[in-house]
């Protein structure tokens, strides 16, 4: 059996939204967990807005990867 496109993810994470919303509620953890430890400890841990900062200096550029962030978090996650 061939899978195709995002049926291959679905297959692999579950297709019910609550493995969607338990993966969204973990990536989001992370995220908020990376911020507070680099805002708190100031140690080599950058802050998310320092990575933007870093890698998208153009707001073009930033504007493109917010919409790229949401195109493929829709498509992964929306099972």
């Amino acid at each position: 059996m061939t899978l195709h496109g995002g049926r291959v993810l679905a297959v692999l994470v579950g297709s019910s939204q609550a493995v969607g919303l338990t993966f969204w509620v973990a990536i989001t953890a992370a995220v908020l967990g990376l911020e507070v430890t680099a805002r708190l400890t100031r140690s080599a841990v950058p802050s998310l807005g320092d990575l933007v900062a870093r890698y998208l200096p153009d707001p073009l550029l930033r504007a493109a990867g917010v919409a790229l962030w949401l195109f493929a978090g829709w498509h992964l996650f929306s099972h």
